[in-house]
Parts: C-alpha cells; structure tokens; sequence
C-alpha cells in the first residue's frame, strides 16, 4: 500500500505520541510499503529516528500554517495517489479531512495522548483510535462520543528497538525524562519537591534531566533557586543503552513504557504529584491514567523508591515486560492500520473539521 503519515510539529520538541507515529511509519516501511511522512525534517526526533525507506514531505511551521500545509497536501495528492492517510493529531486529522473529501481517500484517524489538552474543542465524531482509555472516557463524557466509534489500541512502543536484559549495574544515577515546557513544568516541581524532603539524596545520587524545550532557563532557574544540583544534558535518542546508564527512570507516559520494555526500574511523577515505583501490582491502576498518575490518590515517595529498587527480583521486570509486550507493542497498531478500511470525509464530515479547527484555532490550541 501506499500510505501518508501526518504529525503536526509546531516546534522541535514532540512528545511520545509524535514518535509513535514516527515507529509506526518505520514499521510499515520495513513491512514493504510505500509510506511517506510530513513533517519538519529538521526536527531533532524527525532527524534522528526516521529510517531511510520513509520518505519525508518537509513541512516546517509558520504563522500561516494551515493554507500552506493543506496546499503542499492537496498538490502531493494530486501527483500521487495514496490508499489511506493515518493522521496522529487532531490538526492532521482536520486538514487531511478536506483532501480526503476531494480525493476520495480514507482517513485513519488516531487520538494519542490521554489529557483533556490532547483533545479539540469539538471533536469530529467519526470512527477513530485513541491510546488510552482516560482519552476514551473524556470523549465520551465531555463530547457525548457515541462509544462505537472509539477503539482503544494502547499499542505505540516498537518493542524490537529495546533490549531487555535483568542484569542491572549499580550506577548511583537517576534521570527525570520530560519534554522542558511550560505543560510539563508541575511534573518538574513535583520532582524537585520529592528531591528536596531528602538532600541526602543529592549526596549518593546524580540526577539528570533529559529532554529539551522553550521552558529551559525557568527550569534551570527553580533548581538553583532550591539549591539543586541537576544536570540539563539535554535531548537523547531513548534506547536501552541510554536507559540502562541509570538506576531510576522517572516520567510519565511513554518513558515508562520505554524503560519496562528494558529492564529498568521506573516510577510516575506527573501533572498531580509523584505516583512512585511501577509494579505489577499497580499496572493496571496506572495504565487506566495514560501513566501519568492523574486521578490517582495513592503516592509512594522517591525515598522509599530508591531504598527498594536494589530489591527487585527478576520476576518483577519479567511480569512488567510480558504486560508490555502483550498491550503496547507497536506491531498491533500496524496490523490494525493494515486491516482497517478507514473512512471517507462526506460533506457534512468536512464543514464540522473546517468548524473545529478554527475553534482550535481561535482558543489557542495550535
């Protein structure tokens, strides 16, 4: 098949839900099909991840972004013909909505993400794929979904690019992994408190924050205005090398899937406090949250994280990984975009995604 791969950059730092899509596209390259991606090439995550065999449609973000971006579209269709359009945003899914009325191609649209933020003013209701059931529930509760129309497939880590091993190496090193944004900066102070009720942990431990944004002089500025010591080291490509340089991994959504998938100990700090260690017992629990802890009222405390996690058996991590393996491999999503007919806009379809995205528009989310 020939397929078109649609993330939305507004700038260089993307979340996970941007580098699902990424793996997604990867996968059906590998897979034999012609897939095509937009976006920015010049985006660190875009530069760094994307393999060869996908082909990039540069698009870079501008002030009039979205007649430029559904112009280059519509000409690119119009050279090439595509058999569906997987949009992983609802920016794309609303600008790819005109090109599918006009070419008759189908979209497949998926909502990633699990927060409210993640969610447009008015949904266009058509049949879409979401990663989570906290995005399920919202849909339904706050826009009146009608439930048929939503299928939670979880699945956005490509499982093959992480290597597990039990074997672990005491390294006295902890890293808090976070886009550095003004969004993500109460997940950052959640942490600097839990460092803060223990300075001896700044003794036997080194802290590094990985990851890069707008917010990174503010960042900076409230470590040393409590008198931390952090290390800023920047953006990495995540892969289990990286990860395994640390003793305790500690983020929220895809870091944690990440760091499961090898081997390593990892706990939640998010939006509403530090949630603490994932284990099998509270999988279940936290994986109803997008592993972001929101709504969750039982927190344990870094401390005591980092008094246990030299404890953990090999059975621990092995559960983790098989509950992983089983839900969040990335191969599940490509099976469904294979096997999934996708939908074609109608009329009605395209006045409503016209509707939303000048909502969107209009109330800041960009």
């Amino acid at each position: 098949m020939n397929l078109l791969f649609i993330i939305h950059i507004k700038d260089q730092n993307i979340g996970g839900s941007k580098i699902s899509g990424i793996d997604a596209a990867n996968r059906m390259a590998k897979n034999g099909h012609t897939v095509y991606l937009m976006a920015d090439k010049y985006n660190y995550a875009v530069k760094s991840l994307v393999i060869p065999n996908v082909q990039i449609i540069h698009f870079k973000y501008s002030k009039f972004w979205i007649v430029k971006k559904t112009c280059l579209i519509f000409i690119f269709l119009f050279k090439k013909r595509f058999d569906k359009i997987i949009t992983l945003d609802r920016q794309s899914a609303y600008i790819s909505s005109i090109n599918s009325y006009l070419f008759n191609i189908p979209i497949i649209p998926i909502i990633p993400g699990g927060g409210m933020d993640q969610l447009p003013k008015e949904p266009l209701k058509v049949p879409t794929i979401v990663f989570s059931e906290e995005n399920r529930d919202n849909l339904i509760k706050f826009f009146n979904w009608d439930k048929s129309l939503i299928k939670v497939l979880p699945a956005r880590i490509d499982i093959d690019k992480f290597s597990f091993s039990n074997i672990r190496h005491r390294s006295n090193r902890i890293a808090f992994i976070s886009r550095i944004s003004e969004s993500k900066k109460a997940s950052f102070i959640h942490f600097i408190n839990e460092v803060k009720s223990n300075y001896k942990l700044l003794d036997l431990f080194s802290f590094d924050i990985v990851g890069d944004g707008d917010a990174q002089i503010e960042w900076s500025d409230i470590s040393r205005n409590n008198n931390l010591s952090l290390n800023f080291i920047g953006a990495k490509v995540i892969t289990s090398d990286f990860l395994k340089q640390y003793d305790l991994v500690i983020g929220q959504g895809r870091v944690i899937l990440e760091s499961i998938s090898s081997g390593i100990p990892c706990s939640i700090c998010g939006e509403n406090g530090y949630f603490g260690l994932v284990t099998p017992d509270n999988f279940d629990l936290v994986k109803l949250t997008n592993f972001t802890g929101r709504s969750v009222v039982e927190f344990s405390s870094l401390i005591y994280d980092l008094d246990i996690i030299y404890t953990l058996n090999n059975n621990y991590f092995t559960l983790l990984k098989n509950y992983v393996l089983k839900n969040y491999d990335i191969a599940l999503l490509i099976s469904e975009i294979d096997t999934n007919p996708g939908f074609i806009v109608n009329f009605n379809n395209l006045m409503l995604s016209f509707k939303s995205l000048m909502m969107n528009m209009v109330y800041g989310k960009k």
